[in-house]
């Protein structure tokens, strides 16, 4: 059994140009490379508790990538 990595990706959401540059990394990290992305376009709800989804994400993930 193939056990894939649990990424949790944060980020600045500085504009349309950087959000856009963060979804293709997340795609393509997934899709390509078989990790476990915990992505909030893909993961959180509109009207979440954003803190809720940010520490959940931080503990069940193995690794975090920052991206400024």
């Amino acid at each position: 059994m193939v056990v894939h990595p649990k990424l949790f990706i944060s980020y600045s959401q500085d504009s349309p140009e950087h959000k856009g540059w963060v979804l293709k990394l997340a795609t393509d990290l997934r899709q390509h490379m078989g990790v476990d992305v915990i992505f909030d376009e893909w993961d959180s709800r509109i009207g979440g508790d954003l803190s809720l989804y940010m520490e959940q994400g931080l503990s069940d993930a193995a690794l975090v990538l920052c991206i400024c």
